[in-house]
Formats: structure tokens, C-alpha cells, sequence
């Protein structure tokens, strides 16, 4: 984030990296805990749900905070 201020753009870029990045680590911590107990409710099992299925949403969900954020912030 420091980065961002020594191109000449000022502070914005940086909050919006800053800022993403809490939502993306806020979302994913939530999915991976939200998800598994969904599939434990439902009696299903959980296991799957720990894997791959968490860290593909959480990659969706960081890809689209990061672009959405960037775009409402910067322009």
C-alpha cells in the first residue's frame, strides 16, 4: 500500500487496497467458517466443503471486493 502514494496518486489507491483486502480476508474468514457448519446442519459432510469448494468461493469472492471496490472508489 505505502507503493501506491510514490506513484503519484495520492492516498485513494491505497485505501482501496487496504480496504479490500479486509473485506476479502473478512468474507473468506466467514465462508470457510459459514460452510462447513451449513453442511454439518444439513448432515452432510463437511470435509469437502473445507477444501477446494472454500478457497475457490474466497478467491470469486476477493477477485469481485477488489474490482468492485476499485471501480466504485476510483472512478
Amino acid at each position: 500500500m505505502l507503493a501506491s502514494s510514490f506513484w503519484g496518486q495520492g492516498f485513494l489507491p491505497a485505501a482501496v487496497i487496504g480496504f479490500s483486502i479486509f473485506l476479502a480476508a473478512m468474507s473468506s474468514a466467514t465462508l470457510g467458517v459459514v460452510l462447513p457448519t451449513l453442511l454439518h446442519v444439513l448432515r452432510l459432510d463437511p470435509k469437502v466443503a473445507a477444501g477446494p469448494v472454500v478457497l475457490m468461493l474466497g478467491d470469486i469472492i476477493t477477485t469481485a471486493v477488489y474490482l468492485g471496490v476499485g471501480t466504485w472508489w476510483l472512478t
